[in-house]
């Protein structure tokens, strides 16, 4: 699990949600569902979530898009198994 966005950079501010990077090797099915399995309405705040497999997360990073950038430079592991 990690952070991204504004609290991944650490310039997070009043009103800033919580951006996390969910690895799941058990996920499958579109994002809406992956979030399902995540009990992410018990945050303190307003959260946005992005579930990936290690597969994808792997495809994404090595994909050299704008968000692979943003997750390299900007991602805090909060933890790694």
């Amino acid at each position: 699990m990690a952070l991204f966005g504004s609290y991944g950079r650490g310039d997070a501010g009043v009103g800033s949600d919580l951006d996390l990077l969910l690895i799941d090797t058990a996920s499958s099915g579109p994002q809406h569902q992956r979030l399902l399995a995540w009990p992410l309405a018990e945050l303190p705040l307003s959260c946005d979530a992005l579930v990936l497999t290690p597969t994808e997360h792997a495809e994404l990073l090595a994909s050299g898009s704008a968000m692979a950038a943003a997750l390299q430079r900007d991602s805090r592991w909060l933890w790694q198994r």
